[in-house]
């Protein structure tokens, strides 16, 4: 039996903080929709070769990543995640 992962992985990366060296050179401009879309793509792909799938947005200068295991995550396990990783507006509604 594969055991599943106790918790989402959170990332919460100022855009300051980003390395866009990793993007396409079209998309290097933080806050461009292109940006946007070359990020999504960039986590969603990392991801995908752990088995995980991954929301990402980009909002505000913040770049905001959850990833969980594919399969999903013991309901117990991922508020506890989302706890450890001071998510908790996200954390009190599954309470």
């Amino acid at each position: 039996m594969k055991i599943k992962p106790q918790a989402p992985e959170i990332l919460c990366i100022p855009y300051e903080s980003f390395d866009v060296s990793v993007l396409p050179s079209n998309a290097r401009e933080p806050g461009s929709e292109a940006f946007d879309n070359a990020v999504l793509i960039y986590f969603a792909a990392k991801y995908a070769t752990k088995n995980f799938d991954a929301a990402v947005t980009c909002s505000d200068g913040i770049i905001r990543v959850r990833a969980w295991a594919r399969g999903g995550l013991e309901p117990k396990a991922y508020v506890v995640g989302l706890l450890q990783h001071r998510a908790l507006e996200e954390a009190l509604p599954l309470l």
